[in-house]
Parts: C-alpha cells; sequence; structure tokens
C-alpha cells in the first residue's frame, strides 16, 4: 500500500507522475505501519494503525486466494480417471487444523481425492479408503507439487519443483492393490480450513503425459478480477464458490483483506491539503478532490474502503495516493494503470457492482467526485451520506436503482449546490435521500413516479426557493419531506392521492405565504404538517375527511387571517391545532356540525386555540355553537356514557370582544356534556 503525502511531479513537465513514489510496496508485511514512500525530507507522516493487531491479512501472490473459510473454494464438474494419474499443482499450501479438502471430491472419494493434514502431509486415495501419505510434504518451499498413481505396482510419487518442468523426487510409498471405481461428485479445489493461494492446477490420465484432463492457470490474464466463474483452459467451467464477508476470489497481485471489524489505518498531515485521492483497490479503482486540514489525523479506510459488514463493497486496497495539488485526468490514468500493474482492477469493474451500500459514507473531505460506470447498481443507501464538502455531482447511470435504493443516498452533503438529473425511475423509497442537502439552490424534475416513501427525503434544504412537480402519485409516506425548506417562496400541486401520513411534512417553511389544493383525502395524521409556517396568509379548503389526528397542524401559522371549513369528522386530536396563529381573525361557523369522532384522547382541545388574540367574539361563536351542535360529549367515547377526559379544557384565546348570548348558552350546553370552557385562561 502506497500513501502519497507529497507533490506529485507535474505531468505536462514530461516527467512521469509517479517519480515521487520510490519502491512502492509489492507485498505487506504484518506490522504496525505502512511506510510513506514520498516523504518530503521525512517530513510526511507514515500511515499507522489505531491498534496494532488492526492490521488486515496480507496476499502477496496472484491466483486464486481462498480464506480458509466453509464454503470458500472452486469447483468443476465431475469426471473420472480409471487409468494412471498425474496431479501437478502449483500454489501456497498451508497445513490445516485437521484433514480436509484439498484437491478432492468427497472424503474417501474411490476415484481419486487429496487432502492436507495437520503435519503437512498430502494424503493420497484412490478406491476407497487406501491412503498413501507423503510425509511433510504441503508446507515445501518450492511452489510446485506433483503426485503420480501408476496402476502396475500401485507405487505413489511426491515430486516438488521450482518451474514445474525439472522434479525432485519427495517421497514414495505403495497402495494396496484396489479396485478404483466411478465418481459423480465435483471437483473441488482448495477446500480447507488454511488460506491457500492456488496458481496452477493439471491433472493428467497418464503419467508424464502432455495434454491434461484439466488444465486451470488461476494466474492467467483472460480471468478478471471478481469473475465466479470462467473457463478453463482444458474446457471445464470453473466456479468459485463464495461465502461470508472475506470469501475466495482472483488475487491479481498484493493486496491486504480488512476483516471488517477493527482494520484500519491513520496518517497524519502536516499540512493543509487540497489535492486528489486515488484509491485502488481489488474491486475497482476511484479517484476524486479531496481537502484534509493541517496536523490532523485522519482514518484511510472510510476514504472509500469498507469499515464495516454492512457498507462499501472496496474491501480489498492495493494502494492508495494522496497528493497536495489537483492533478489532471492523464495523471490519474497513469497513477491508475500503476495500481493495476500492482493487482488492482481498473475503474471500469464498478460496472459490474450492485450494491453501492454506504461506499463513499462518511467522507467528508472529498471535494468532488469522479463519472464512475454505476450503470447495473440497484441500491445506493447511504453511498455519499455525510460527504459534506461535495459541491457538486456527476451524471451518475443510476436507472437500475430499484426498492429502498436510495435511501440516505445523499444525506448531509451539505455542500452541494446543484443535483443532476439522475435516473430515479424505480426507485420506491427515497427516505432520507436528500436530507440535510442545505446548499442546494434548486432541484431537478426527477422521475420519481415509483415511490411510495418520501420520510425525511428534502428535510433542510434550506436554500430551496421553488420545488418542481414531481410524480408523487404513489407517495404514502410524507413525514417530515419538506420540513425546514425555510426559502421555499411557493409549492407546486404535488399528486399527493396516496398519502396517508404528514406528520411535519411543510413544517417550518417558514418563506411559504400560499398552498396548493393538494390531494389529502387519504391523510390520517396531520400532526404539526405546517406547522411554523409563518409566511402564509391563506390556507385552500383541503379534504381532511380521512383525518384522525392534527396535533399542533397549524401551530405557529403566525400570518393566517382566517380559515376554511375543512372535513374533520373523524379527528380525535385537536391539541394546539391553532396555537399562536396570532393573525387569525375569522374561524368559520359550522366547522364541528359533523364532528363523529370514533373516540377521544384526554386534552383533546387543550390549548388549541390559544395565542389566537386576533379572533373575533363572533368567531368564538362559531366555533362553540358548532362543538355544541355536534352533540359529542367530553368522554372518551364521546358520548353520554363515557369517562369523562382526564383534562376536558376547550381553550380559546381571542380578542376580547363582547361575547353573545348565543355563546353563553352553547357554554352552557357543552358544560353539560362534560365539557369545560376557557376563554382568555379563564374558565367560564
Amino acid at each position: 500500500m502506497s500513501l502519497n503525502l507529497s507533490t506529485l511531479t507535474n505531468p505536462t513537465s514530461g516527467d512521469d507522475i509517479l517519480a515521487d513514489i520510490a519502491n512502492p510496496a509489492d507485498s505487506f508485511q504484518l506490522v504496525a505501519s505502512l511506510d510513506n514512500l514520498a516523504t518530503v525530507d521525512g517530513a510526511a507522516s507514515d500511515a499507522t494503525q489505531t491498534v496494532s493487531v488492526a492490521q488486515g491479512t496480507a496476499v502477496q501472490d496472484k491466483g486464486l486466494y481462498l480464506p480458509g473459510t466453509t464454503s470458500n473454494y472452486a469447483s468443476v464438474p465431475a469426471f473420472n480417471i480409471l487409468t494412471d494419474i498425474d496431479i501437478k499443482v502449483k500454489g501456497t499450501f498451508l497445513t490445516s487444523s485437521n484433514t480436509t479438502g484439498f484437491l478432492s471430491r468427497s472424503y474417501n472419494d474411490p476415484n481419486f481425492s487429496l487432502s492436507v493434514a495437520s503435519n503437512g502431509s498430502i494424503l493420497f486415495y484412490r478406491g476407497g479408503s487406501v491412503i498413501g501419505s507423503s510425509g511433510n510434504f504441503a508446507t515445501s518451499e518450492l511452489p510446485w507439487k506433483r503426485i503420480t498413481h501408476r496402476l502396475s505396482d500401485d507405487k505413489v510419487s511426491f515430486f516438488t519443483s521450482e518451474d514445474g518442468i525439472n522434479w525432485s523426487i519427495f517421497t514414495e510409498t505403495t497402495l494396496p492393490s484396489n479396485t478404483i471405481t466411478t465418481s459423480t461428485s465435483d471437483i473441488l479445489i482448495g477446500s480447507t480450513t488454511s488460506s491457500n493461494i492456488w496458481q496452477h492446477v493439471k491433472i493428467f490420465d497418464e503419467i508424464d503425459g502432455n495434454i491434461p484432463v484439466l488444465d486451470i492457470d488461476f494466474t492467467s490474464n483472460n480471468i478478471t478480477t471478481g469473475a465466479t466463474s470462467f473457463t478453463a483452459d482444458s474446457g471445464q467451467v470453473v466456479t468459485i464458490n463464495q461465502s461470508g464477508d472475506d470469501v475466495a476470489r482472483i488475487s491479481k497481485g498484493s493486496h491486504l483483506i480488512m476483516d471488517l471489524v477493527d482494520d484500519e489505518y491513520e496518517f497524519t498531515t502536516d499540512a493543509a491539503i487540497d489535492g486528489t485521492i486515488v484509491v485502488a483497490t481489488t474491486e475497482g479503482t476511484y479517484s476524486a478532490g479531496i481537502s484534509l486540514d493541517a496536523n490532523t489525523t485522519y482514518n484511510l479506510a472510510p476514504r472509500g474502503v469498507a469499515d464495516g459488514p454492512t457498507y462499501g463493497f472496496m474491501k480489498n486496497p492495493v494502494g492508495y495516493v494522496i497528493t497536495t495539488e489537483p492533478v489532471d485526468e492523464s495523471a490519474i490514468q497513469e497513477m491508475e494503470n500503476y495500481f493495476v500493474s500492482k493487482g488492482a482492477a481498473a475503474r471500469s469493474a464498478f460496472g459490474s457492482v450492485t450494491n453501492f451500500n454506504g461506499a463513499w459514507k462518511d467522507c467528508t473531505s472529498l471535494t468532488s467526485f469522479p463519472l464512475i460506470d454505476t450503470s447495473s447498481g440497484t441500491s445506493f443507501s447511504q453511498t455519499w451520506r455525510d460527504c459534506s464538502s461535495l459541491t457538486t455531482f456527476p451524471l451518475i447511470d443510476t436507472s437500475s436503482g430499484t426498492g429502498t435504493g436510495f435511501q440516505n443516498a445523499w444525506r448531509n452533503c451539505s455542500s452541494l449546490t446543484a443535483f443532476p438529473l439522475i435516473d430515479t425511475s424505480s426507485g420506491t423509497n427515497f427516505s432520507f435521500t436528500w436530507f440535510g442537502c442545505r446548499s442546494l439552490t434548486s432541484f431537478p424534475l426527477l422521475n420519481t413516479s415509483s415511490g411510495t416513501n418520501f420520510y425525511y427525503a428534502w428535510v433542510s434544504c434550506r436554500s430551496l426557493t421553488s420545488f418542481p412537480l414531481i410524480d408523487t402519485s404513489l407517495g404514502e409516506n410524507f413525514t417530515n419531506t419538506w420540513q425546514s425548506c425555510i426559502s421555499l417562496t411557493s409549492f407546486p400541486e404535488i399528486d399527493t392521492s396516496s398519502g396517508t401520513n404528514f406528520t411535519n411534512t411543510w413544517k417550518g417553511c417558514t418563506s411559504l405565504t400560499s398552498f396548493p389544493l393538494i390531494d389529502t383525502s387519504l391523510g390520517e395524521n396531520f400532526f404539526y404538517s405546517w406547522g411554523n409556517c409563518t409566511s402564509l396568509t391563506s390556507f385552500p379548503a383541503i379534504n381532511t375527511s380521512s383525518a384522525t389526528a392534527m396535533r399542533l397542524t397549524w401551530f405557529g401559522c403566525t400570518s393566517l387571517t382566517s380559515f376554511p371549513v375543512i372535513d374533520t369528522s373523524l379527528v380525535q386530536d385537536f391539541r394546539n391545532t391553532w396555537h399562536n396563529c396570532s393573525s387569525l381573525t375569522s374561524f368559520p361557523a359550522n366547522f364541528f356540525d359533523n364532528w363523529s369522532p370514533a373516540s377521544l384522547i384526554s386534552e383533546v382541545f387543550n390549548l388549541t386555540w390559544a395565542g389566537c388574540t386576533s379572533l373575533t367574539a363572533q368567531s368564538v361563536e362559531n366555533i362553540l355553537t358548532s362543538l355544541n351542535t355536534s352533540g359529542v360529549y367530553g368522554t372518551n367515547t364521546g358520548t353520554s356514557g363515557g369517562t369523562q377526559l382526564a383534562n376536558n379544557i376547550i381553550d380559546i384565546d381571542y380578542d376580547g370582544g363582547t361575547l353573545s348570548s348565543a355563546t353563553t348558552t352553547a357554554i352552557t350546553n357543552l358544560k353539560a356534556k362534560n365539557w369545560s370552557i376557557s376563554i382568555n385562561s379563564v374558565i367560564q
């Protein structure tokens, strides 16, 4: 892993952009720090671990990496050899904790099978339980191993070699004669409990044969990084079986395997940096603008490399480069080429990634983001969450994004001033998607026609002055959707006909002066929906026929002067509904005539019109006579046989004008129906 905190040579000068990376690490040692290979007079710091054991596992060779955990191995379809057999393998084979598969079908297979024992012996099975043992063979330093079985005398020979051509005998043994029969089991390669690197496997149906029955070169350039199946040189389909976080995979060179528990690296800057970061992993390589403070310790892991099992697909770093000044695309390409030559996957590898969940989450130092290939991505949950220094974002391909795929995707990208017209047509869940994008001044007409959940979607987008007429026709949950969008002066007539929850939806939109007649006919919960919309001067007669909760709905709408008749017949909770609507002079007659809730909560009218100091005496009459007309009692059931509410007070403040006799009569009747009435804080 290479970390560069010095200024790279300007590529326009003709010098190599990588000239400052002197003797980059070709392999990783289990040490407590990573040398900074591009220091200036020794000034830049090494990358160090926070915990000495939190290093990560080093993979230093090309080939098939096997982590030594259950269900991680390569396999090919079954074939049988009933004649002499000659097996040649190359790789790093560690001892096993017990006798398990090495190159096998099943334990004691009657055709052929190899296993490695805890003492380093290779156990050769042929004809059932017949065993020939190599002695301490698997851990031999020479990379090539060879096992032959000659049927004429049942001799099993074990060889080693440096080059796979010139062989030295290691040991020989003779098997008892036995009948070799066929098998239907697949050939399993490397199903051991220790980590191994397999590089080449050849099996012949004759000793010293020329044409192998099986020939797999795991180091071949024809096998792409990340491939889970490919065709062997001998024609069989090879399948790489994977399970868990640290999985079997093709390794193209040296890299670290992060355990996604405590593996991380830290570095401390000696000066402020406003440059470029290149992050190279076996899953792909990306570059971005980066800004770092002076004399500050940073962790390398969150800058694109996964630091936990849930977020991030890049888990195996090959190297990093950080420049103190921005570099151009040609320089970035040269760095990418360098790391690819060391085993990293190119940026084009991102085109096959489906899950981008949390990949750049908490990358607070990123100032720009590249146009990478995200065309296969189905999930972008939390992908750029808290990238608070990003000022722009590219037009990436999100056409495959589905379901919950955009949840929290750009949450708290607080420096973004604009957003591109990406394809979100298949996304259903947009909860928290642009939450906290407080610098956005405009928003595109995205296709949100599949969206059902807009929970907290644009909360605190404080710089938006207008909002497009997006398709929200399937939207059910609008909880806090545009809360605290304090610069919105108007709002479009979006389709909310499927909406059931409008909790806090436009709360704190302090610049809205009017509101459209949207369809809220299915809305049940209007808790704080337009609370503190302090510039609203009027409100439309929306359909609230399904509403059951209206607590704080228009709380603090200090510029409202009148209010329409709306259907609140099912509402059980009016606490603080028009509290502090201090300019409200007119409240309509007959508002509660058809009020017939299934039940009532205690305090149902607590502070409902408190602070409405501009209400006229006529408005007080309208409220109380209509409540009396409804026939609802101040009980838990709203009927005469129910239990009186613990707090049955109807709170009204008004301008102090003389109350009419009709008001007095209504008060008397309401008190007989288990209600208590407080007018200007005086119990009547």
